[in-house]
């Protein structure tokens, strides 16, 4: 059992769709035995709290410190500030860094430094892939 550190990217996303994305990540890895962390499901406190930007950072990267896995969730080309900060934090930390790429999407940056890369074309398919995730 690992604990999971899940990077995404929130900026321009739809919160519904995010909800069931993310939701059914979370659920895959929890079946295969896996802890997740991801800053997703902590945005009550976040607002709660009236954190900034940065400060929703710092908490994180301290939770991401206690993880044994980076896994990054990537749908889109689209770049994601906050990501790119966990992604560089996770290669700092030496943790085992997975990215799970939508097949055509190219992040090279991310490509670079991952220990392994699941590719997948539906989120349904990704869910099955995770729920075997050692």
């Amino acid at each position: 059992m690992s604990s999971i550190f899940l990077s995404y990217r929130f900026t321009g996303e739809d919160p519904k769709e995010l909800q069931i994305q993310l939701g059914g990540i979370r659920e895959s890895l929890q079946f295969a035995g896996h802890d997740v962390a991801c800053s997703f499901w902590l945005e009550p406190d976040f607002q709660r709290d009236r954190l900034t930007r940065d400060e929703i950072y710092a908490r994180m990267l301290r939770i991401q410190g206690e993880s044994d896995v980076f896994m990054a969730y990537v749908k889109s080309d689209a770049r994601s500030y906050g990501m790119q900060i966990e992604s560089k934090r996770a290669v700092e930390l030496q943790q085992k860094y997975v990215l799970l790429e939508r097949s055509g999407v190219i992040i090279p940056e991310f490509e670079a430094v991952a220990n392994e890369i699941i590719t997948y074309d539906t989120l349904e398919v990704l869910c099955g892939l995770l729920r075997a995730f050692k």
